[in-house]
Order: C-alpha cells, then structure tokens, then sequence
C-alpha cells in the first residue's frame, strides 16, 4: 500500500487482532492502521482470512482530519467492529468529541459496512 501511493505509515496507531471471521476454526488476521499524507491522514482496515492468504482486503475507515478517527476494534460473532470518534463543528482538528462505531463482515471476498 505504501509504495502503491506514496504514503506512510505511522506504526504508532497500528492496531492488530487476531480470531476466526471466515469460521474455518483457525484465525485471521485483522489490521487496523493509519496513513499519512501531505497535511493529512487516512485509516484502513486490513483483513487477511486464513482460508483465503494470498488476498489481503482493505477498505478506508477513518476519512482522516475533520471527518472521523478509529481507535480500536473488535472481532464478535465474525464480526468487525470499529470504534472511535466523529469531528462535530465545535472540535478543534486534535480532538473529535462524538463516539462511533462501524461494522463490517466478508461477504463474497470483500469487506462490507453493515448499515
């Protein structure tokens, strides 16, 4: 990902679990971590199903500044939840004040919110 755009990766934030989503019965491996770029950033999570190694799926979570930040996930019932914080108007760029949390499954080899 980092020589595809340039961007690096600010290993301080990394946050990694390991458990079994695909139900296999071995664990996966499931990576959330953070980019930066220019004045900006951006967090990914990145899923590594043991059934399937050779596919890494990834999908952009935090829109970066002024928009949300991650800041820690969960793995229930095959389930990915993350969970951190919202920008509202009032927030200075540091510090997002509204808790969130998205949820995220496989299906069909790719990576998917639930609404």
């Amino acid at each position: 990902m980092v020589r595809l755009t340039e961007d690096w990766e600010d290993a301080e934030f990394r946050t990694y679990k390991q458990k079994d989503i695909d139900g296999d019965g071995v664990d996966d491996t499931i990576l959330l971590t953070t980019f930066e770029y220019v004045n900006n950033s951006r967090q990914m999570l990145f899923v590594c199903l043991s059934s399937s190694p050779q596919k890494v799926m990834h999908l952009d979570v935090g829109a970066g500044k002024g928009d949300r930040i991650a800041e820690e996930i969960e793995i229930k019932d095959r389930t990915i939840i993350v969970r951190g914080k919202k920008y509202t108007v009032d927030d200075a760029m540091c510090c997002p004040s509204l808790p969130y949390e998205s949820t995220f499954k496989v299906a069909n080899g790719k990576l998917v919110e639930e609404k």
